[in-house]
């Protein structure tokens, strides 16, 4: 017996298999940034080397944030995190004051 699939399995693997790909294609891309990253403070690769690479992972986050629809809500991470990191800098400072 043959297993065909409907319409509808069709477009869920149309959909799952791309959000698939941008995730495993994102973490190859991050595992070239680690590289990268890490030859470069060992003097093996120039700066330019890891710029290429932070773009190709920023060029595969704004993929996945398209895919998910939740560029909104990274935006509004981002900001709660960075206003976090922004205390932690300005605590620092009184305490070395």
């Amino acid at each position: 017996m043959k297993n065909l699939p409907n319409k509808f399995s069709q477009e869920a693997i149309k959909k799952e298999g791309i959000q698939t790909l941008a995730i495993i294609k994102t973490c190859e891309e991050m595992g070239e940034l680690i590289q990268a990253l890490s030859k470069y403070t060992r003097g093996k690769w120039k700066i330019n080397k890891v710029s290429e690479e932070i773009a190709d992972v920023e060029i595969m986050l704004d993929q996945l944030k398209a895919i998910f629809s939740i560029s909104a809500q990274v935006f509004d991470e981002k900001l709660v995190k960075t206003r976090k990191i922004s205390e932690k800098i300005r605590r620092y400072g009184k305490k070395s004051v």
